[in-house]
């Protein structure tokens, strides 16, 4: 990768990388045990929103208090950031940086559908270098880690895991399209005839997980959170993919800069990271999104005005 010279002139090795991987896959395995313990049974829910639309369980905070827990014993030195956290921490971010969703999908998971996923994503001055993803799947263990490190490749389990190749697939494929697409973006005429047959799961990391097992050809979200996507970008990047992120001035960027491309060491604060927002992230295998994105145009502002007075209504 174009970017581990970056590592290497800065001291870094990578079995550093290593030894973060290695221990970013046993904090997920036992997080996933610990949203097992909890799955289909009866659960407290609470909202972080009045409109009730984005809720927390006990499940969300018993992993979370475990991730961080481990994060903070084994890397003193390393920062985090976590989604069920308050805003306001303005502390400079330290260059290793956690992101953890500890449950991705709490809808789904509320109601008994396991499509969710704990998603661990860890950034050196702000590249997402490590990544680690337990989703439920339907083997003896119930469920399924798939993890990467920079430069070292990525894994489902102990196997070594790439993107499949899609031209035996043609008239068969599937993508991971948002209930809210349409109301950020507008299709040329073309899409019709392009785009493959629509799943819509509920868990950005969960489809993520798909895309990087050759599951799903491509994956697009819309205004995804950094503890949404830090740690499957790693893995898909590792795997053979690449992500096109279009920002809120409509300009793309790629790969490994769709993150932080503008990291200043000691002066960009947790906070920052917490903001973190794009208007949408396509990901899938390289030499296929760029056709997909060509696909989706964005709507014009009164178009936004419209959608956005749609969403509030209902």
């Amino acid at each position: 990768m174009v970017i581990m010279s970056q590592y290497t002139k800065s001291g870094l090795k990578n079995d550093c990388f290593h030894e973060i991987e290695s221990a970013a896959t046993a904090m997920a395995r036992e997080a996933g045990r610990i949203l097992q313990y909890y799955f289909q049974q009866t659960l407290k829910v609470s909202y972080k929103d009045t409109r009730m639309r984005n809720p927390v369980t006990q499940a969300d905070h018993a992993s979370q208090t475990f991730l961080k827990t481990t994060i903070n014993r084994q890397f003193p030195g390393h920062g985090i950031v976590a989604e069920e956290d308050v805003d306001g921490d303005t502390s400079i971010a330290p260059d290793f940086l956690w992101i953890i969703d500890p449950l991705d999908g709490t809808t789904n998971f509320i109601h008994g559908l396991p499509m969710y996923a704990c998603s661990i994503g860890v950034l050196y001055k702000g590249e997402p270098v490590v990544g680690s993803l337990f989703i439920p799947w339907p083997n003896e263990q119930r469920g399924i880690i798939l993890h990467s490190r920079r430069g070292g490749g990525a894994f489902i389990e102990n196997s070594p895991l790439a993107i499949r190749q899609w031209s035996a697939y043609k008239g068969l494929q599937l993508a991971g399209l948002p209930a809210s697409l349409g109301l950020s973006y507008s299709f040329n005429k073309r899409v019709r005839n392009q785009s493959s047959d629509a799943r819509t799961t509920g868990s950005i990391a969960y489809e993520l997980a798909l895309v990087a097992q050759g599951i799903l050809k491509y994956t697009v979200h819309t205004n995804p959170r950094i503890w949404d996507v830090a740690g499957g970008i790693a893995i898909l990047l590792e795997a053979g993919g690449e992500c096109i992120a279009r920002d809120n001035q409509h300009s793309d960027r790629k790969n490994s800069k769709v993150l932080f491309p503008y990291w200043l060491t000691g002066k960009t604060t947790i906070q920052e990271i917490r903001d973190w927002s794009i208007k949408s992230l396509v990901a899938g295998k390289s030499g296929v999104i760029e056709k997909s994105t060509d696909l989706l145009h964005s709507r014009s502002k009164l178009q936004d005005f419209l959608s956005s007075t749609v969403r509030k209504l209902f």
